[in-house]
C-alpha cells in the first residue's frame, strides 16, 4: 500500500479511517462476516510513509545535498549531534501536540489542522532546519581538546645540588666575591630543590676545573635536542599517536632560535609528513607558552579534523649571565632546564579520551603601560 503526502493531507478532516479487511488472495472480505474491521489513526498512516522515498522523488538534489551536509557536519563537528537531537525533540513535541489525548492538546491539533498545507510542507521545514543548522555552526567554533601532556624528566647527570651549583658559578672566574655571596643568599631563598637540572655545557666545569661554560651553538642545540625530543617522544607514546598523524607543529623557545629551526629538527628526527604546518616562535618571553596555545587554537578552529603538537622549552646554555649586576644575577639562580609537550585536537572522537577542553584564552598586551 503506497500512501503519498498529498493523500494524507486530504485525510486531515478524518481522525479515523475504516479499512476493509483483505483476504490472503487479495479479494475483499465479506463485510457481513465475523471479521472485524481495522480502525487506523491518521498518525499511524503517516508513520507508514517512506519519507526518504518521498523526498528523493520530489526533491532528489536537495535531499542528496542535505544528506552530504549533515554527514560532513557529523564528521567535522560534534555540535551537529546536538542540532539533530533538537530537531528530533521538536518533531516529537509536534507529534505529541498533534495527536495527544488531552483536550487542550486536541484543540491545538485542530488549530494546526486548520493551517494551510504550505506551512506544514516538508520542503519548508527542511529549509528552516538547514538555515538553523548553518546559523548554529557559524556561531560555534570547532572544540579544541587537550588529549595529554608531558614534562621533561632530566637525566641524573644533569641534576645539581646547591653546593655543586655554587661551585660551578665560582669556576666561571667572572663573578666577584660579593656577587657569589649574593647568589648564595638568593639560592637559599629561591625554593629550588637539590636535584634541579642544568645543561652539560654549563656544568662541564665540575668535571674539569680548567674549563668554563660552553656557550657554543652546538652545545645549545644539543641541550634543545635532548629536551625537545624527550618530551615529544613521551607525548606521542602516552597518547598512542604516530608522528605521521601530526598536522600542526608549534615550538616556542624565546632565547634560542637557530637555523634550521627547532621545528625542522623535530620533523627530521621523527620523520613527520612534509605538509605539516610548522611554526617556530621566539622572543616571546614568559608568555611564549600562552602564545603557542593561542596560535594552536586559532589554527585548529580554521582547519577541522587536525592534531596539533605544541612544544615549549627554554635554553640555558647560551644565556648564563657572566656579569655582576644584581638584577641580572637572579636568572642564574631561578631558571633551570625544562620543557613540555602538549597534544591538542579538534576531532570530535578525541573528546572521549581528552583530559581537558580548551574554553578560552585571555591575553593582554601591556605595551601602553610602560
Amino acid at each position: 500500500m503506497v500512501i503519498s503526502s498529498s493523500s494524507i493531507r486530504d485525510m486531515r478532516h478524518d481522525d479515523r479511517i475504516n479499512l476493509d479487511r483483505v483476504d490472503s488472495d487479495g479479494s475483499l472480505a465479506d463485510s457481513r462476516s465475523s471479521h472485524g474491521e481495522y480502525k487506523v489513526r491518521r498518525s499511524r498512516l503517516i508513520g507508514m510513509v517512506n519519507w526518504w522515498h518521498v523526498a528523493m522523488t520530489f526533491y532528489p538534489r536537495k535531499t542528496v545535498y542535505a544528506a552530504m551536509l549533515l554527514y560532513n557536519c557529523f564528521v567535522m563537528n560534534r555540535h551537529a549531534l546536538l542540532v539533530m537531537f533538537c530537531y528530533l525533540a521538536a518533531q516529537i513535541a509536534f507529534d505529541v501536540i498533534t495527536i495527544g489525548p488531552s483536550a487542550p492538546i486536541e484543540i491545538g491539533a485542530h488549530l494546526l489542522r486548520g493551517l494551510p498545507p504550505a506551512l506544514l510542507d516538508m520542503s519548508w521545514r527542511s529549509t528552516l532546519l538547514g538555515l538553523c543548522l548553518v546559523w548554529y555552526l557559524a556561531r560555534h567554533h570547532h572544540p579544541v581538546y587537550l588529549i595529554d601532556f608531558v614534562t621533561f624528566e632530566p637525566p641524573t647527570s644533569w641534576r645539581l645540588t646547591h653546593e655543586q651549583l655554587m661551585t660551578c658559578m665560582q669556576r666561571q672566574r667572572c663573578f666577584t666575591e660579593e656577587s657569589i655571596l649574593f647568589l648564595r643568599r638568593i639560592l637559599d631563598k629561591s625554593g629550588t630543590g637539590q636535584q634541579t637540572a642544568w645543561p652539560p655545557g654549563i656544568t662541564q666545569c665540575l668535571r674539569d676545573d680548567s674549563k668554563t661554560a660552553d656557550q657554543s651553538v652546538e652545545a645549545a642545540r644539543k641541550e634543545s635536542e635532548t629536551v625537545i625530543c624527550d618530551v615529544v617522544q613521551s607525548c606521542l607514546r602516552c597518547t598512542g599517536t604516530l608522528p605521521i598523524d601530526i598536522d600542526i607543529l608549534i615550538v616556542n623557545c624565546s632565547l634560542f632560535s637557530p637555523t634550521p629551526s627547532l621545528c625542522a629538527m623535530i620533523m627530521n628526527h621523527f620523520k613527520m609528513r612534509e605538509d605539516v604546518m610548522a611554526y617556530n616562535l621566539s622572543g616571546m618571553g614568559c608568555s611564549a607558552s600562552l602564545v603557542g596555545i593561542e596560535l594552536a587554537q586559532n589554527v585548529l578552529r580554521s582547519h577541522p579534523n587536525k592534531v596539533a603538537l605544541v612544544v615549549s622549552t627554554e635554553n640555558l646554555t647560551q644565556n648564563l649571565y657572566h656579569g655582576n649586576d644584581r638584577s641580572m644575577l637572579l636568572q642564574n639562580t631561578l631558571f633551570r632546564c625544562g620543557g613540555a609537550a602538549i597534544l591538542l585536537s579538534n576531532k570530535w572522537r578525541d573528546g572521549r579520551r581528552a583530559k581537558f577542553k580548551l574554553l578560552r584564552i585571555v591575553r593582554t598586551q601591556g605595551t601602553g603601560d610602560e
